[in-house]
């Protein structure tokens, strides 16, 4: 099961930070007056843009685009305000550090560049990721495979070696789109979805070790 490199989300997978950025999504909704239905397992891995037109589309509120690019970035000011040392994964550092010795490693997350900066910065992991990449980097996210193909484009790996550490159902089928393996990682959603098939399904980073048995 060795690959050649293994592609990590962001939040949900190394930073917990769903709950951050559900509250910033439901103060947003709540300060412009919109009533809708908040399920964020059903957003979870979409860019802020897309989020907001699923959310506003399935509870029937009409919008426009510069209705959504204002929510869209003042939910990213409260969500980045948010984010602290303690939302980074406690097994963050042991893990990458470990797999960066076998492996060639790769961060690609549906996040903001801002917010992506800000986890780099708190965790100090930049050096561990030959290639970082956000939303703002390509012009589709996720569930399209464009994040994760230009991760194994810098990489210079082909997407068959790379697989991707995902917690959201959109990332997921966007590494599968991408012709990546994919493991689940379990606390945005608490199974793997119906229909994909991952190679493991892990409830901490740790699990990794003995995923690629190390």
């Amino acid at each position: 099961m060795n690959k050649n490199a293994i592609i990590f989300d962001m939040d949900g997978v190394l930073l917990n930070s769903i709950a951050c950025h559900e509250k910033a999504f439901a103060d947003v909704l709540k300060k412009h007056g919109i009533k809708a239905s908040l399920h964020y397992d059903a957003i979870a891995g979409k860019t802020t843009e897309e989020a907001f037109q699923s959310l506003l589309t399935a509870n029937h509120v009409p919008f426009t685009e510069d209705l959504i690019e204002t929510m869209s970035m003042e939910k990213r000011l409260l969500a980045q305000t948010g984010i602290t040392k303690d939302s980074l994964d406690p097994e963050l550092v042991p893990v990458l550090t470990k797999l960066s010795e076998r492996f060639v490693l790769a961060l690609g997350t549906g996040g903001s560049r801002q917010s992506t900066a800000r986890f780099l910065e708190l965790s100090g992991v930049r050096h561990l990721f030959r290639s970082v990449v956000c939303s703002s980097d390509v012009q589709r996210g996720k569930p399209a495979p464009d994040i994760f193909l230009r991760n194994a484009q810098e990489m210079g790996i082909a997407p068959a070696h790379c697989t991707v550490i995902e917690d959201s159902e959109a990332g997921l089928r966007a590494a599968i789109t991408a012709g990546m393996q994919v493991i689940f990682r379990i606390g945005t959603l608490p199974q793997c979805p119906t229909g994909i098939r991952a190679l493991s399904s892990i409830s901490r980073l740790t699990d990794l070790f003995t995923v690629f048995s190390l």
